[in-house]
């Protein structure tokens, strides 16, 4: 019974929170346009004019193109250049404050429940004094 009560929380407490982050939509063009949303390090998922999708990891940005990290196992290169003109649609992973917050919250409740009902649930043992 316990065991059932505390995976029933757990599951409760993290069903809505799968994630801390979310993929944030940003201006496609040129260096400029992208400058402001994306910076060494992010992650982003890229579409190309073609219709080629793939996540990637910024390395940097240059004049003309978005010099990436392919994600580990895709391809063989360690750096593509993706010239901006080919860019259609770039969204980068970012922190979303709200499922962090809604996170913090379920865990900290499911704790404060799971403590609340170990002390006056019978059959529990009682807490060391």
């Amino acid at each position: 019974m316990r065991r059932n009560l505390l995976s029933l929380l757990c599951l409760i407490a993290l069903a809505g929170t799968t994630a801390c982050t979310t993929m944030r939509t940003v201006p496609a063009g040129d260096e400029a346009a992208i400058a402001g949303h994306v910076e060494p390090g992010d992650r982003i998922r890229l579409t190309t004019r073609s219709g080629v999708q793939d996540t990637y990891r910024v390395i940097r940005l240059e004049n003309e193109a978005l010099v990436v990290e392919p994600r580990r196992g895709r391809r063989s290169a360690a750096e593509e250049r993706i010239a901006y003109g080919d860019i259609a649609t770039i969204e980068v992973e970012r922190l979303d404050k709200w499922r962090t917050g809604a996170l913090v919250i379920g865990v900290v409740g499911t704790v404060a429940i799971v403590g609340a009902l170990s002390n006056v649930t019978p059959g529990f043992p009682a807490p060391p004094q």
